[in-house]
């Protein structure tokens, strides 16, 4: 069929179904569907971008064919639609009524008065609902879906003429705002002006890019807790600029804005986790976690969290295993140990793990990273020993036990530091080496020499102190050396009080005679 006798002049960036809308009110058909019917095509078709209806509905009209499906949405499966190089999920389309700016519209109309109903035409990013401000007038676009059931809102013209004459005057509709900076960017992107890959927001499908930065600027705004669906077309508009504004620089721009949510969650009571972190947003992108359209976004928020709160090995985030604790806190720390997070706090200050302002936190507010000076430290807590427990590994008494750490023969792990007392902790290794060092020379006999005593009874024969019997052993000065086979530990330990007596003679001229220098 030859090109139509009555046609209308494609508009900028117009695409074929308004095109086709307008040519069929142009020749006087009721609707698209039955003008294409009568020309042998099929409207459905140019509804789902078919290149070659396109083709066909562009020789009618008289345009190039190429330009017309340029801006024409294509519908490849039931979720998603394309339009250039740019994919958008149907959920973001306006589908209950269209949308249109009323300067536009006025503007078509100024513009071919001859056409009538035939002179506005449907422009792409009116279709999208996160586009809610025309960018070339500054005004809110226009919601119309109290259309009857005559009419379809796929037939642009026969769907437009219905909306002027309900609406009477569509401008005083449509308040006056400027566009966002996210919906010039959309616009961009949309038409195919866009530098793409200058923008972190290039790498996501166009659909992905709009609904992520609005759904952060609601949060930015409006909380944790407000749901994006009960929002005013205002408020998502003023969000989407508030996302813009966070996610214009990037992964680096995203993390400053999760630091605010953490922030606050330390000042709450709330457990630890990515809803209570971050709300419907976390929820949002843990739904969506089979599209990977937000992959970048699931990826900056899980290593912002895993470096921030103390998830467990088999905690999960975005439904993937932690799998290495990157963070402790008092908490988790006294979970995993077993030991009572008063004392680990304690011991943690001490230590210079954490600082002593942390005292007013609460135990799960307190964190620190696990790195190696926290590795050690577990080590160490693993087998600490209160001194009572330490008495008895030692198979000591209270009063002997007493004598070794005021000699500071035996130094515990943690004392009295500033204003964190700390009851004296032994570690288990200590206690091995001061054994073996202790017993080194021990001589196991079945019969103990007749002189030899106890280390308490040597020191009491000897009259010295306790610690100068140990010492004497410790520095392997003693000889006579044996094990009592029936006793274990420090009480085990025998030694000649005689052999004491003259090594402790011995060094006391040593010394004195150093003192004095030599005589003669």
């Amino acid at each position: 069929m030859s090109r139509l006798r009555l046609t209308v002049p494609l508009g900028d960036r117009e695409p074929a179904t308004s095109f086709a809308s307008r040519l069929a009110r142009r020749n006087g058909c009721i609707n698209a569907w039955e003008f294409c019917e009568d020309m042998g095509l099929k409207y459905s078709l140019i509804l789902k971008g078919d290149p070659t209806a396109i083709a066909e509905i562009a020789r009618l009209g008289g345009v190039d064919a190429e330009k017309l499906a340029c801006h024409t949405f294509r519908r490849p499966n039931l979720r998603i639609v394309e339009i250039g190089q740019e994919i958008i999920t149907r959920t973001e389309l306006f589908r209950s009524g269209i949308r249109f700016c009323p300067d536009c519209v006025s503007s078509d109309l100024a513009a071919w008065p001859h056409l009538g109903a035939a002179a506005p035409y449907q422009r792409p990013e009116w279709h999208l609902t996160t586009i809610r401000t025309c960018t070339e007038h500054g005004r809110a676009l226009v919601s119309f879906s109290q259309l009857s059931p005559r009419t379809n809102r796929g037939d642009f013209s026969q769907a437009i003429g219905e909306a002027l004459r309900e609406l009477d005057t569509p401008s005083t509709h449509a308040v006056l705002r400027s566009p966002s900076q996210l919906e010039r960017y959309l616009l961009a992107r949309l038409s195919g002006r866009h530098n793409k890959q200058r923008d972190w927001l290039d790498h996501f499908p166009l659909y992905a890019a709009a609904r992520l930065t609005e759904v952060v600027g609601c949060t930015k705004l409006y909380g944790l807790a407000t749901r994006r669906g009960l929002l005013t077309d205002d408020q998502l508009q003023r969000a989407g600029s508030a996302g813009w504004d966070i996610l214009k620089d990037g992964p680096a721009g995203f993390e400053r804005f999760l630091e605010g949510p953490v922030k606050a969650f330390w000042s709450s009571r709330h457990d630890a986790g990515p809803k209570s972190l971050l709300g419907p947003m976390y929820e949002w992108l843990a739904e969506n976690d089979t599209d990977p359209a937000y992959h970048l976004a699931r990826e900056v928020i899980s290593a912002f969290l895993l470096r921030t709160i103390p998830f467990g090995v088999k905690n999960r985030v975005f439904g993937t295993p932690v799998g290495r604790r990157r963070i402790w806190s008092i908490h988790t720390l006294a979970k995993e140990t077993k030991q009572h997070p008063k004392r680990l706090r304690k011991l943690l200050i001490t230590r210079g793990i954490i600082g002593r302002e942390s005292a007013e936190l609460s135990d799960h507010r307190v964190t620190f990273p696990a790195d190696n000076s926290v590795s050690d430290f577990l080590e160490e807590i693993g087998e600490l020993m209160s001194q009572k427990a330490a008495r008895a590994y030692l198979k000591t008494s209270r009063s002997q036990m007493a004598v070794l750490i005021r000699a500071d023969t035996l130094v515990p792990y943690a004392t009295e530091e500033g204003s964190v007392a700390i009851r004296p902790l032994f570690l288990k290794r200590h206690l091995d080496d001061f054994l073996r060092r202790l017993t080194i020379d021990a001589i196991s006999t079945a019969i103990p020499p007749s002189r030899s005593v106890n280390i308490p009874k040597a020191a009491k024969a000897a009259r010295t102190s306790a610690a100068a019997v140990v010492d004497l052993l410790l520095r392997r000065r003693l000889i006579h050396v044996s094990r009592d086979p029936d006793l274990q530990g420090y009480f085990s330990i025998l030694v000649d009080p005689a052999e004491v007596r003259d090594r402790l003679r011995d060094a006391t001229f040593s010394l004195a005679e150093s003192f004095s220098g030599p005589t003669g």
